[in-house]
């Protein structure tokens, strides 16, 4: 038989199973967001560290003139060297989905059979590929034209154009690892060849770029620059020349950056969510212990102590908390499953099949087993130290007096409210302390919410200050440097064209205290360039008649903490070292991109030997705020005529494409932050529907007295649907003067863990409409039950109520 403990309990939890419902899925929406999200950020970070170290990745990329497999034998042997390797890496055009030409980046190592560096995952087909084909990575893939019979359309230096087959899908995930030209979101598509395809291809067999993997401290950047430095001396002086080199450690996945961000601001609100539904937990005991009054009168009369009453509630309690567990574990599975997805094609992960960690688990049981323990302490603790003739008696201090405050009594005072709505109005004020729970978790729930939107809008807007630094219309990479007034005449020339400039751009090193290394990219435009509003941190820009001086990015703090305008730095570029003077620090892209710096194009020129000549121009038309299609259009017609003219075009960019390139890549990051603040508002409503149910419970009596001198249904239910519209709006009130200072929270926070940089807060005043129609809405749909509930209650039912 059935202990009468036991009986309680259960008859608690099966007595009013809305209630209970309502409280386990408060608990189980918690559960799930952080389960989901610590599932999924612990998932992602063994496949973005260990996946990552598995396919071999190059500690040192090293960008060198034409090589032979014997001149990599000094590499091989160098102490502190595990492995050294050679591929050739060379630039093709490609047709896109739109019928342009862009950019195509193809490695062909001399033997896959021997290659060990920067593996590939093979996603469909066969690798390594075969003789005069490809295997193309997924990433850009969708966005290049992939015929029925499964070729891609290229166009060789020559200026032929084949068909070439792809063979085979794969994902490599190094891709940005070297952080030059803005990293993996703004890298080009791959594509994979052999060593005997590059005749074929109009290339020289010959090595260009140079892997190498450290055989210790594979993770130590100091130690990683040292190495890099000594295998380019040693190339040097062997005759050859090392443009440029780049480091990564071995579990240093490209895209780490994003999921640092996602993890530093989402498992926060995660736990947000679980600290939201606590309020239900103590609403709901409040509520119940309101009720259970005299039943713990009677228990305390026969002898039982206030430990043995408060275990009783506490079992309840946890009861509540292991059904939501269970509820909870499936979808937290479920949702790593979509979150792993949106990471594997939005930041280069690998596919994976999700899996419950043991971690996840053991944190959710903690949190679903502590959590409401914690918020139904205190209620319980206040509701067995009432004396027992007190309890007794039904009167409790839990049941607060039903007095009219003096906001009521000057609604009172209002002429034309009509009874109904006055009695809203009581009840909405009338259990203050379920009031005040009820809205701090709408109000947290709805100004994060639109702190999510904001930050949101803020992220796009940082986007939006990146066409500050390209301001042009279009941009122009031919395959070979031209005379600048030779194209800047060409093209002024052509009708549409308003200005033209030729920019040049190199691949230096900072030479570092310790004599390691950093390689850099510098862009530099022509001194007094229209084209560049740079967002300066401190000093100027460069100035006409300024000779090795540099604007540097924000990244260059990591560097040199404590750099300011006028410091100097050593810089090694095109095998010359000299000291370069900084004119000022701007912000760009922060760390999500490599190191950059600005100098005037007609040093740099020179630097390079290049003197008047370069292989990029940006181009303004005469029309102002061209689309993204206007442009597209625009360079198409500019490439027609420099093709007639002979000109040898590698690839014609939008100047807004760099800005829908950039969006795309915190696409997945806003998208969870959308998600994460869905959760949050589905316990706000969840907590008022269970506010709205027992606030119905407890008037029991008094509907049934309405019913009975003439209320019908649907004035009953008015009454409870306006009491929890004005709960909604009040909750929408105080939202609206909270999300201010979350938003600007949530904005830095992802900022600093994104770029390092504190974000232009965007505070958008639409954000606020949004919320009001969510809540509304919400409020309605939580009222609706409760409302149908109290309407049918017959006078029978209420006089049978205790």
């Amino acid at each position: 038989m059935m202990p009468p403990r036991w009986r309680k309990i259960l008859a608690d939890f099966l007595g009013n199973p809305t209630r209970s419902l309502l409280v386990i899925l408060s608990i189980a929406v918690g559960l799930l967001a952080v389960g989901s999200i610590t599932n999924t950020r612990l998932q992602s970070a063994y496949l973005m560290r260990e996946t990552y170290a598995s396919v071999n990745p190059a500690n040192v990329m090293l960008i060198t003139s034409p090589l032979t497999e014997e001149d990599l034998f000094p590499l091989r042997h160098m102490e502190g060297v595990a492995e050294a390797e050679g591929v050739r890496t060379f630039n093709l055009r490609v047709r896109n989905n739109e019928g342009d030409w862009v950019r195509l980046n193809v490695i062909a190592p001399p033997d896959y059979a021997e290659k060990r560096i920067n593996q590939v995952l093979v996603l469909a087909g066969d690798f390594p590929p075969a003789e005069r084909t490809f295997a193309v990575d997924q990433f850009k893939l969708p966005e290049l034209t992939l015929y029925p019979d499964h070729t891609l359309e290229v166009q060789l230096p020559s200026g032929r154009v084949e068909r070439v087959p792809v063979r085979a899908v794969v994902q490599d995930q190094t891709i940005g690892a070297s952080r030059a030209d803005g990293g993996f979101f703004l890298a080009p598509a791959q594509a994979f060849t052999t060593w005997d395809s590059l005749e074929w291809l109009e290339q020289p067999q010959s090595i260009n770029l140079v892997y190498l993997t450290a055989s210790q401290n594979a993770d130590d950047y100091d130690h990683l620059r040292a190495l890099g430095r000594a295998a380019a001396d040693i190339l040097e002086k062997n005759g050859h020349i090392v443009y440029s080199y780049a480091v990564n450690g071995r579990h240093d996945h490209p895209n780490s950056t994003y999921t640092d961000a996602l993890a530093s601001i989402l498992v926060l609100l995660g736990l947000l969510v679980v600290f939201l539904s606590g309020f239900l937990i103590t609403n709901t005991l409040q509520a119940l212990l309101a009720q259970q009054v005299q039943q713990i009168g009677v228990m305390k009369s026969v002898g039982a102590t206030g430990g043995q009453i408060a275990r009783l509630y506490l079992v309840l309690i946890e009861l509540y908390g292991l059904i939501a567990l269970l509820l909870s574990l499936y979808p937290v599975r479920w949702m790593t499953g979509v979150l792993l997805g949106m990471m594997q094609t939005g930041i280069n992960i690998p596919a994976s099949q999700p899996h419950l960690l043991p971690e996840t688990v053991a944190l959710m049981a903690a949190l679903a087993l502590v959590v409401p323990a914690g918020a139904g302490w205190l209620p319980i603790q206040r509701a067995v130290r009432i004396p027992v003739q007190q309890a007794l008696s039904g009167i409790s201090p839990l049941q607060a007096a039903l007095r009219e405050g003096r906001l009521l009594r000057a609604l009172r005072r209002v002429r034309g409210l009509s009874r109904p709505l006055l009695i809203s109005l009581r009840n909405t004020f009338r259990r203050r302390s379920r009031l005040i729970l009820t809205l701090i978790t709408l109000t947290l729930g709805g100004a994060i919410f639109i702190g999510t939107l904001n930050t949101r809008i803020s992220l796009q807007s940082y986007i939006d200050r990146l066409r500050y630094y390209f301001l042009a219309d279009i941009s122009i990479t031919f395959q070979q440097p031209y005379r600048l007034s030779q194209v800047e005449a060409d093209l002024l020339g052509l009708p549409g064209v308003r200005l033209v400039e030729g920019w040049s751009g190199a691949r230096g090193e900072l030479v570092l205290a310790d004599g390691s290394g950093e390689s850099f990219s510098i862009i530099a435009p022509p001194a007094g360039s229209r084209m560049v509003e740079p967002i300066l941190i401190s000093g100027r820009w460069i100035e006409p008649g300024d000779h090795h001086a540099l604007a540097v990015s924000e990244r260059f703090l990591d560097v040199y903490p404590g750099l300011k305008p006028g410091d100097t730095i050593r810089l090694r570029l095109n095998g010359r070292e000299r000291d370069w003077v900084v004119t000022g620090i701007f912000q760009l892209v922060g760390r999500s991109a490599g190191l950059l710096a600005y100098a005037n194009g007609e040093v740099i020129q020179a630097e390079l030997g290049q003197s008047n000549r370069t292989t990029n121009f940006r181009v303004l038309a005469e029309r102002d705020n061209l689309t993204l299609e206007e442009q597209k259009a625009f360079g198409r017609l500019v490439e027609q005529e420099l093709e007639r003219r002979g000109y040898r075009v590698e690839e014609i960019t939008a100047g807004l494409r760099l800005k829908e390139i950039s969006a795309n890549g915190l696409d997945l990051l806003t998208t969870v932050l959308l998600l994460l603040s869905g959760l949050i508002a589905a316990v706000g409503a969840i907590g008022l529907m269970g506010t709205m149910s027992m606030n119905v419970l407890e008037r029991t009596r008094e509907i049934g007295v309405m019913r009975a001198i003439g209320a019908g249904d649907r004035q009953i239910m008015n009454i409870v649907l306006v009491e929890g519209m004005l709960i909604g709006l009040i909750s929408w009130v105080l939202s609206a003067l909270a999300a201010l200072p979350i938003s600007r929270l949530l904005a830095n926070t992802i900022n600093y863990a994104l770029f390092g940089a504190q974000a232009p807060l965007n505070f958008a005043p639409w954000s606020l409409l949004v919320w009001l129609g969510i809540v509304l809405v919400l409020s309605t749909l939580a009222s609706v039950l409760p409302a149908r509930t109290a309407a049918r209650l017959t006078i029978r039912e209420v006089l049978a109520y205790e």
